[in-house]
C-alpha cells in the first residue's frame, strides 16, 4: 500500500484535491490494475512535522502559489519524498518548473489532469516510492492434481526450520485445499473477506488478523486461509482484486517469505500475481495426461512476469508409469528458450509415506524419504531466496564411493573364501569354512509389515487366568 500525503493550505481545498485524486483513481482505466492501492491522506503543511513521511506527497495549487520560500521550507520536510506538483493555471511555465526542480521537485501535473495523464505520473511515482520489500513472494503454480498444494506445505516446513518467518497462502477459493491439509482452522477467512468487501479498512493490524498459527510447537510458519470465491478477484481492475494484493503485500513485510498456493486463482488475479511474485515454481507432472495442459497454462501466464522473476520448473513424480525426467525435459525444450525459466534438474521422487501428508500433523518434509527431502532441499538452494548455494553434484563422488566400496568388499571375500571344492556344498553348508551358518531371520513383506498390529508386552502380575495355555502342543484355556 502507497501512502499519499494532499498537500493544501485550506481545509476546503484539500478536500476538494482528495475528491479529485479518488475519481481518478477509481476510473475505469484498463490498466488500473498496474497501480498498487493508493491510501490518499489530506495533510496542512503544519501538520507534516507531527506525522510520519509518506510515501508520495502531492503538493496542490494553492499551496505552490505561497512564497518560494516557504515552499522550500516544506520540501526541506520532504527530502527523500517522491513528489508530484499540481501547477496552477498561471504558474504552468517553465521558468517556475524549474524553480520547482532546484527544490527536489521533478514531477509536475497540471490543475485538472486527465485519468491517463495522472495515472502515468504515478506509476512512475509509485515504482520507486518504496524499497523493496524485505520479504519474498514465491508464487507456486501448475496443473490441476500435479502436487502444488504437497509442494507449499514442505517448502514452508523447510524454510521454518531454517528459522525463517513463513506465511503459507491459500488462494483455493472453491475447496480450501491447503488449510484443510494442514487442518488449519478455520478452513475460511471471515477478517479477509470483510477487507475485501469494504467493512474493515485493509490495514497492518486488520491484515495481521487474517493470519493463523499452523503448529502449536512451530511459531515460525502461518497460514493465510481463502476467502469463499468471489466474482471481484477475478477481473483485473476490480477495487476488490486489488485490495487483496495490498492484503498479500502487508503480509510479505511481516515475513521473510511467502508462499502462496495459487489454488483456483485465474484470469486477472492470477496474472497480477505472475507480475509481483518474486520467484514462480511451475510443477509438472511426468503424467502424459496432465503435461499438455500444464505447459499451456505456463505459456498463458509467461508473458506477465516481471523482468527480475525466473520461474522454476519442478517434476514432480508419480506412483503410475509415465515420461522420464529426460524425456519430459525434451518436450519442453522450445519453452525452456526462455530466458526467465529455468528447469530444476532434481525431481520430486515419489513416496508413498509423503504422499500421506495431508491431515497428518506435517508435510512431505518431514515424512518423506531421504531422497524426498533431498530433492526438497536442491529446490529451495535452486531457488536461492537468501542465498542458499545449491547443492553440490555428488554423482561422481557416489560412483568413486561405490566402486571402492565393491572392490573393498571383493577383496575382503577373495579373503576369506573356502578352498575350491570338486562337488558343490549342501544348501545348509556354511558360506564360508571360518564362519557358521547364519539362521535366516523371516521376515513379513514391507506392505504386511507396515500394516501389522502392535505387540506389547503384558506385564508380570497380569492375571493369566484368561490366556490360553499351549501343553503338549495342545491350546488348553485356564480354568
Amino acid at each position: 500500500m502507497i501512502n499519499l500525503y494532499v498537500i493544501e493550505k485550506s481545509a476546503t481545498a484539500r478536500s476538494g484535491l482528495t475528491e479529485l485524486i479518488a475519481e481518478l483513481l477509481h476510473s475505469d482505466h484498463e490498466q488500473i490494475r498496474l497501480l498498487p492501492r493508493i491510501d490518499v491522506k489530506p495533510v496542512s503543511p503544519q501538520e507534516l512535522e507531527h506525522h510520519a513521511l509518506p510515501d508520495i506527497a502531492l503538493l496542490g495549487p494553492d499551496f505552490l502559489s505561497s512564497d518560494i520560500n516557504y515552499i522550500s521550507s516544506v520540501a526541506n520536510k520532504l527530502t527523500g519524498v517522491p513528489s508530484l506538483a499540481m501547477l496552477p493555471e498561471q504558474l504552468d511555465n517553465l521558468m517556475f518548473v524549474e524553480r520547482l526542480s532546484r527544490l527536489g521537485i521533478r514531477n509536475t501535473v497540471e490543475a485538472n489532469p486527465q485519468a491517463h495523464t495522472f495515472l502515468s505520473r504515478l506509476i512512475q511515482l509509485t515504482s520507486g516510492a518504496k524499497e523493496k520489500s524485505p520479504g519474498k513472494l514465491v508464487l507456486v503454480d501448475g496443473g490441476s492434481g500435479v502436487g502444488v498444494t504437497s509442494i507449499v506445505a514442505a517448502l514452508g516446513e523447510g524454510y521454518a526450520s531454517e528459522e525463517k518467518k513463513v506465511a503459507l497462502v491459500d488462494a483455493d477459493f472453491d475447496t480450501q485445499a491447503l488449510s484443510r491439509f494442514l487442518q488449519a482452522r478455520p478452513f475460511l477467512n471471515e477478517t479477509l473477506q470483510q477487507i475485501l468487501t469494504g467493512n474493515h479498512p485493509c490495514t497492518q493490524e486488520y491484515v495481521r488478523q487474517c493470519c493463523g498459527q499452523i503448529w502449536a510447537d512451530e511459531e515460525n510458519i502461518s497460514i493465510v486461509p481463502p476467502v469463499p470465491a468471489l466474482d471481484g478477484l477475478i477481473t483485473q481492475a476490480a477495487p476488490m482484486a486489488r485490495t487483496y494484493l495490498s492484503a498479500l503485500e502487508v503480509v510479505c513485510a511481516d515475513h521473510d517469505v511467502t508462499l502462496l498456493d495459487s489454488g483456483t486463482a485465474r484470469g486477472g488475479l492470477l496474472q497480477t500475481l505472475y507480475r509481483v511474485a518474486d520467484s514462480i515454481i511451475f510443477v509438472l507432472s511426468p503424467d502424459p495426461a496432465s503435461v499438455y495442459g500444464g505447459v499451456a497454462k505456463l505459456e498463458s501466464y509467461i508473458n506477465n512476469i516481471s523482468p527480475n522473476s525466473k520461474v522454476f520448473i519442478v517434476t514432480n513424480e508419480t506412483p503410475r508409469p509415465a515420461l522420464s525426467h529426460k524425456n519430459l525435459k525434451s518436450k519442453l525444450k522450445s519453452l525452456l528458450l526462455h530466458p526467465q525459466i529455468k528447469w530444476v534438474e532434481t525431481p520430486i521422487p515419489f513416496c508413498k509415506n509423503a504422499s500421506a501428508w495431508p491431515a497428518s500433523g506435517a508435510s512431505m518434509a518431514s515424512l518423506g524419504s531421504q531422497a524426498t527431502k533431498k530433492s526438497l532441499e536442491q529446490l529451495r538452494a535452486t531457488i536461492s531466496l537468501f542465498g542458499e548455494k545449491a547443492l553440490a553434484d555428488s554423482s561422481k563422488d557416489t560412483i568413486l564411493k561405490k566402486s571402492f566400496g565393491a572392490l573393498k568388499k571383493y577383496n575382503k571375500r577373495k579373503k576369506l573364501q573356502a578352498p575350491k571344492r570338486k562337488e558343490l556344498p549342501a544348501a545348509t553348508a556354511p558360506l564360508y569354512l571360518d564362519e557358521p551358518a547364519a539362521k535366516e531371520t523371516p521376515r513379513l513383506p514391507e506392505s504386511d509389515l507396515l500394516s501389522a498390529p502392535t505387540i506389547r508386552r503384558s506385564n508380570e502380575n497380569q492375571d493369566t487366568s484368561s490366556m490360553g495355555v499351549v501343553t503338549n502342543g495342545i491350546g488348553k484355556m485356564g480354568t
